[in-house]
């Protein structure tokens, strides 16, 4: 088998080269420097300087040499790793995503269009299988590093020995840089290459072939799986909302199990939240919160917040609300509409989408159903959460529709005293998740509704009401 697997490099191709002095990718370097006259290809070598080691400035200048040598272009740049480096990103996590925001740079500019070439190993296929397995990665996760990802990635050596690539290297007398930092036992990674090492011979081959098998197999079932948890994402028992998902968990199981996995993925991307963005610890502790086994997070009245503004709450026995940003409703959103009945008419209905998601539909009420709810006793509101009559005698008819804000107040419905929302929400026990997609409706500078929690008493129908509506919320614009 060759060392070089060209099937994902069409002849023409405008390569840009991720060379960063090593053996794997200066073994990559030469092995497409070899083919690219027969196969047409343009070759850009491209080398970041990390900042994280002292020798670096010297592998810099190696693959600069190298590049010369082997008559092509090259695009050297330094990036510290220390101060691009977000709150909570490991540096190994840093280091890819800059290196990547480089190379994509690079071809942007240089090869608009074109591949980037990096030197993946099979053995460096092996630990990320290790790694991911370790961090209990989903059907996506298993796939482990892809011949070639949907942004022009692509991975030539994947098929390679590492051992292999040295000596195909050393039969020709390249030369290439020794990484010391591959060594350095404070990176995940570098323990289990580590570990795997000191397996004999013969079972380090056997685990190389599983990761493989385990690899492309993960490859070939991960559409299937997806489209299936896409399914169930979609089914009537899964709720999907604007920035939230409630999934449902399948029975039984494990927090590794594969369908579970895809079904949170599935769910995350419908909340247009790329699952790879979340850090693995995340995805690990929304796995464990899944299955009731997790204490990680703040909990408050059954409301977990996560870090990276990653939120979660447990609704059910097997069911998980997962949003990708915090719900501050406190701030507000700016948001408002009128609901006007100021106009003489019977049977009047209005309806509004709210922009959170979700929308309100009101009714006037005409002379017969006011006289209805006053003999009543007392005057119902229906059950004045996500259903109410509100009396508008006294107003101008028309209502504002907004979302609440700090220091909004509300009498509640059978109260004298007012309420701040912040304490009405937490005495009927509204998850904080909810608490941003609630408009009020008030009338005059008067809240008479907090739509899905409490009607106020100043919307009360009474014998002298003259005119009222009848609301209703829905949390989903179906």
């Amino acid at each position: 088998m060759p060392l070089l697997d060209d099937t994902h490099i069409p002849k023409g191709s405008r390569i840009i080269v991720a060379c960063s002095g090593g053996g794997d990718s200066v073994a990559l370097l030469h092995l497409l420097a070899a083919g690219a006259v027969e196969r047409e290809w343009d070759l850009t070598v491209a080398h970041l300087d990390h900042g994280l080691r002292p020798e670096s400035p010297e592998d810099a200048q190696f693959t600069t040499r190298l590049a010369d040598r082997l008559g092509l272009a090259s695009v050297v740049e330094r990036r510290v790793v220390t101060t691009g480096r977000r709150q909570g990103e490991s540096v190994e996590s840093a280091a890819r995503r800059i290196r990547y925001s480089f190379l994509g740079d690079v071809r942007d500019t240089t090869a608009p269009g074109g591949l980037i070439a990096t030197g993946h190993t099979l053995d460096d296929q092996l630990e990320t299988i290790a790694l991911r397995l370790e961090r209990i990665a989903g059907i996506r996760g298993q796939r482990g590093i892809l011949p070639l990802r949907e942004d022009g990635v692509v991975r030539p050596l994947l098929g390679a020995r590492r051992v292999h690539l040295r000596q195909w290297m050393t039969d020709r007398g390249i030369d290439w840089c020794e990484d010391a930092s591959n060594l350095d036992p404070g990176f995940r990674r570098n323990l289990w290459r580590s570990w795997l090492r000191e397996l004999p011979g013969e079972s380090y081959e056997v685990v190389l072939e599983e990761a493989d098998r385990l690899a492309r197999s993960a490859r070939l079932f991960h559409p299937v799986l997806m489209g299936l948890a896409q399914w169930w994402t979609g089914c009537s028992r899964a709720v999907t909302l604007p920035g939230e998902v409630l999934l449902e968990r399948s029975p039984g199981g494990t927090p590794s199990g594969a369908l579970d996995q895809a079904i949170l993925e599935a769910g995350l991307e419908k909340c247009g939240l790329d699952p790879r963005a979340i850090p693995h610890r995340l995805r690990e502790t929304l796995m464990r919160l899944w299955f009731g086994d997790s204490d990680e997070g703040d909990v408050v009245r059954g409301v977990i917040q996560m870090k990276d503004d990653l939120w979660a709450e447990r609704v059910g026995d097997d069911l998980l609300l997962a949003r990708c940003r915090g719900p501050h409703w406190e701030n507000g959103t700016g948001w408002s509409d009128t609901l006007d009945f100021s106009l003489p008419g019977r049977n009047v209905k209005l309806v509004r989408e709210l922009s959170e998601g979700g929308t309100v539909s009101a009714v006037t009420n005409d002379f017969d159903q006011i006289e209805r709810l006053i003999r009543e006793s007392p005057p119902p509101t229906l059950d004045g959460r996500f259903q109410t009559v509100l009396d508008i005698t006294g107003t101008s008819g028309k209502l504002l529709i907004r979302y609440g804000r700090s220091g909004d107040t509300l009498r509640p419905f059978g109260m004298t005293g007012r309420k701040s929302l912040a304490d009405l929400y937490i005495g009927e026990r509204v998850p904080r998740l909810r608490r941003g997609r609630l408009p009020v409706v008030e009338a005059g500078g008067t809240i008479l509704w907090v739509a899905g929690v409490k009607t106020a008493e100043d919307a009360r129908v009474r014998h002298d009401s003259k005119k009222s509506v009848t609301l209703h919320f829905s949390m989903s614009n179906t």
